[in-house]
């Protein structure tokens, strides 16, 4: 079968499986489709991700095949996305990816909106670039750079800080090494959220953060208070021990330099649910939406 019949095929079964999912109001048919066709190595134009964008996604690897299949990879994010999001909103996307929630940020702010999306690994911020062009978002821009607590101009970036994976994953890039003896991808920029903004003359609003940087997060927050104290965003967060661990900290510290911002907390259930925690509450890996207590549209 040559490589555009192959992908035709992969799009029908695609299909097929979202209406059948659709019908028995379950996602096993998609989930079957994504096993069964885990070992397909193709790389497939989507025109209707999220309804009217246009992605193109390599079935090889973990995080695209599960777009493909399943329809997003972060679906409780974006249920976040849908709750809070309206025109004319500026939203910061740190770890960016290929671009799913850039992607679908841009698409709820709207032209006049505006998302800064932050990817420092140059293969993956190159195929973000390619998907916000795909879709002709004038309101997003790339930064490649990574954000931390310190400025560095040759900082190494690592393939992952050790996550035991089954297959391809190239979302685990992090600025800790799983041991002393790796080598890294490539270096990159270092810079904080607060001397970034400072340069940014046109931003006089934040109204929404996701932080998704595999262990990196707690430095982030720390380059990030007079930011956070100044726009007082909402802000997406991926709180796990294990990365916080490799990172030199434990993932309740996050919790608390937020509580001493005045942030509350709710956990991203699978289902987009929210549910109130504290740090003692914390699970080993979870998304919290953090929510600052004078925000006006605050309640879940």
């Amino acid at each position: 079968m040559s490589g555009i019949a192959l992908n035709k095929s992969l799009l029908v079964l695609r299909q097929l499986g979202f209406i059948f999912s659709n019908v028995i109001g379950s996602k096993l048919p998609k989930t079957i489709l994504r096993r069964l066709f885990r070992y397909v190595q193709s790389d497939v134009l989507v025109k209707n991700f999220d309804g009217d964008l246009t992605i193109s996604l390599n079935l090889s690897e973990h995080m695209q095949r599960r777009i493909f299949w399943m329809g997003y990879y972060s679906e409780d994010i974006v249920s976040v996305l849908n709750q809070y999001l309206v025109p004319n909103m500026v939203v910061l996307d740190i770890g960016a990816n290929i671009g799913e929630i850039s992607l679908l940020a841009a698409k709820r702010v709207g032209t006049h909106g505006r998302v800064y999306a932050f990817e420092p690994m140059d293969n993956i911020a190159n195929k973000l670039t390619q998907h916000i062009e795909l879709n002709h978002f004038t309101q997003v821009e790339v930064h490649r750079c990574a954000l931390g607590n310190e400025l560095n101009n040759q900082m190494p970036i690592y393939s992952s800080c050790g996550q035991q994976v089954k297959d391809k994953n190239e979302g685990l890039g992090s600025l800790y090494s799983k041991d002393n003896q790796e080598k890294p991808i490539q270096y990159v920029e270092l810079t904080t959220m607060d001397v970034w903004v400072t340069r940014q003359s046109e931003i006089n609003k934040i109204d929404l953060i996701k932080i998704d940087i595999e262990g990196a997060e707690l430095a982030c927050l720390q380059g990030a208070k007079e930011t956070l104290k100044k726009f007082k965003p909402k802000i997406i967060i991926e709180i796990q021990d294990f990365s916080a661990e490799r990172a030199g900290y434990k993932a309740i510290d996050i919790i608390d330099l937020l509580s001493d911002l005045s942030y509350e907390f709710f956990r991203i259930e699978k289902t987009g649910k929210l549910i109130p925690i504290t740090r003692a509450d914390l699970l080993d890996f979870q998304n919290v939406l953090c929510i600052h207590h004078d925000d006006m549209n605050k309640t879940p």
